[in-house]
């Protein structure tokens, strides 16, 4: 099973173009006939076979949105695709991979690379949630007090598969 990367994204632009986006799938096979098997592997996997379909929603800052989950790392193949498609969009995203400890945000586009943090500890989460409002929820069960966890430095932790 890959580790499980929660994102949001949300899509701005003309009116016609956000109906159209909306009334799809999200998701590579839904837009186009190539579909590089790595990409769609990592959309897919995590939300296995019986999954409910990703559909884009209207969102109260305007445009529109979605919540999902990928495996491994946020899709920003299929991003780059979307935008490839429609020129005219604007493409803003989280995501945030608990598992192996790290988030980001940004703007899609050929070129451009997110805000990424990698993190070790709950006040380095801490400090991510001061740099950006972020929609995700971003925690992590391993820092929660009183959690055990297989992040655990102290050999008898370590030893006992904390």
């Amino acid at each position: 099973m890959p580790n499980i990367c929660q994102n949001y994204v949300r899509i701005g632009g003309p009116e016609e173009v956000l109906v159209a986006l909306a009334a799809r799938e999200f998701h590579w096979a839904a837009w186009f006939k190539e579909v590089p098997e790595e990409a769609q592997v990592r959309m897919a996997t995590a939300r296995g076979d019986d999954a409910p379909p990703i559909h884009l929603q209207r969102c109260a800052e305007g445009g529109i949105e979605a919540f999902f989950i990928s495996a491994w790392c946020p899709p920003l193949e299929f991003y780059n695709r979307l935008l490839e498609e429609f020129k005219d969009i604007r493409i803003e995203y989280e995501y945030h991979e608990w598992q192996m400890a790290f988030a980001g945000f940004g703007v899609a586009g050929r070129g451009m690379e997110p805000t990424h943090y990698s993190y070790e500890s709950a006040e380095d989460i801490e400090l991510m949630k001061r740099d950006h409002k972020w929609r995700l929820e971003i925690s992590n069960p391993h820092f929660e007090e009183g959690e055990e966890t297989i992040y655990s430095t102290d050999e008898e932790g370590a030893s006992a598969g904390k």
